[in-house]
């Protein structure tokens, strides 16, 4: 779990230090960074799945060298693979 994020100079935000709580709620007026922030702290939060997940990918389009593999059906196999390695 996160406990502390720092941000700089990402998007609307100039600086940001955020220690998080039990519950921490973002107030702030529209297009002030809130979101992209949120966004930020899951990617983080979710960056050994998405490493995986981006590993495996590598790994089907390396095996399926030659293959004609739709976009769309490496998405599927990946986005199983992740359901998969959650169970």
């Amino acid at each position: 779990m996160i406990k502390r994020l720092r941000a700089e100079r990402i998007g609307p935000i100039h600086h940001a230090d955020i220690v998080f709580g039990d519950l921490t709620v973002f107030v702030g007026p529209q297009a002030t960074g809130k979101s992209i922030f949120l966004q930020i702290a899951k990617l983080l939060a979710d960056k050994s799945a998405v490493h995986s997940t981006m590993q495996r990918l590598v790994c089907v389009r390396k095996e399926g060298a030659g293959k004609k593999t739709s976009p769309a059906r490496q998405l599927r196999r990946a986005s199983e693979n992740y359901r998969q390695h959650q169970s």
